[in-house]
């Protein structure tokens, strides 16, 4: 499993997927209908606890939905491709399990 920006033109997709299949099967997109533009985007995990992809221009695109009173102070990514943000004491405050993308809604 990775986390990586991917692009198609100048769109790029924040996305969890597989590392080990000739296709690289897309499992989780953060931004799935709003790429973002350029190589300067990023995914950050702010100090109040929010994971935050924003544009080269700095707009924010997407965020996680942790609040403040969360104090999720990491990010980890699984073997199942579960994106996860976790406080100190281990416990899950997000998961990206919760929001799948790789279904038609």
């Amino acid at each position: 499993m990775r986390s990586i920006f991917y692009n198609h033109t100048n769109a790029y997709w924040f996305a969890v997927w597989f590392t080990n299949s000739k296709d690289r099967t897309v499992v989780w997109t953060a931004n799935r209908h709003k790429p973002v533009n350029g190589r300067g985007s990023k995914m950050t995990l702010q100090r109040n606890g929010v994971m935050v992809l924003s544009n080269v221009d700095g707009t924010i695109v997407w965020e996680t939905n942790t609040t403040s009173s969360t104090d999720a102070n990491r990010a980890v990514l699984f073997n199942t491709g579960n994106l996860v943000l976790k406080n100190e004491k281990d416990v899950i405050l997000w998961q990206s399990f919760d929001y799948p993308t790789d279904t038609q809604r």
